[in-house]
């Protein structure tokens, strides 16, 4: 095995990770709130590793435990993903519902941790397209699952590749009379001039 911690082996890459951490919404998190659930890479508990295997599979994986797999195939219809220095952090859509893991990649030096990342960046966007520097929301801010009010205003335009977090996927209005309300908008003569104020004020804040 190589002093680097990234091996190559048939076409299939593969990084050592310092730690996994996989988001657990507040529904399952119980009276804490929201968290991460982290796998540490220690001796006792056996190496984590990061694969891409040649089929196009991802894989997470701690000594014979699989704790992420999946297809990378059509990716940008399910997956975005971000890389902040040594992390990338992975937002998938799958059957109607958000979830969320992040990878910190391991190195002798904070140098190599960066190599490392790049390069499992630089594989991945051959399936999906990989936000440097944070976006779309830092990893810190989905893991609260909050956003600043720029990004909040960002995501309602629809600006770059910003995606709301979990906690803002979750319906607690009532929708029984949805439609109803739409309509008397849509027929009130002054609506449209209150949408243009709306998104003119988003825009404000969107630059802020």
């Amino acid at each position: 095995m190589s002093k680097k911690s990234e091996k190559v082996l048939k076409n299939t890459m593969c990084w050592e990770l310092k730690r996994y951490g996989r988001f657990v919404p507040k529904s399952a998190a119980g009276a804490g709130g929201t968290s991460w659930r982290i796998f540490d890479n220690t001796n006792s508990a056996g190496k984590v590793l990061l694969t891409v295997v040649e089929s196009g599979h991802l894989l997470v994986s701690q000594d014979q435990e699989l704790l992420e797999g999946f297809s990378l195939a059509d990716a940008p219809s399910f997956l975005k993903v971000s890389q902040k220095s040594d992390i990338l952090l992975f937002q998938m859509m799958v059957k109607g519902e958000g979830r969320m893991f992040r990878v910190q990649f391991a190195g002798a030096s904070k140098a190599e941790t960066l190599e490392q990342c790049k390069s499992a960046a630089s594989q991945l966007q051959k399936y999906v397209p990989v936000c440097v520097g944070g976006q779309p929301g830092s990893s810190a801010e989905v893991a609260q699952g909050s956003l600043s009010l720029q990004r909040l205003a960002q995501c309602f335009l629809g600006q770059g590749r910003l995606s709301l977090p979990l906690a803002y996927h979750h319906q607690s209005l009532p929708t029984e009379s949805l439609e109803s309300f739409l309509r008397l908008c849509l027929l009130d003569h002054t609506f449209p001039s209150f949408v243009e104020q709306v998104e003119a004020e988003l825009n404000k804040l969107a630059q802020n």
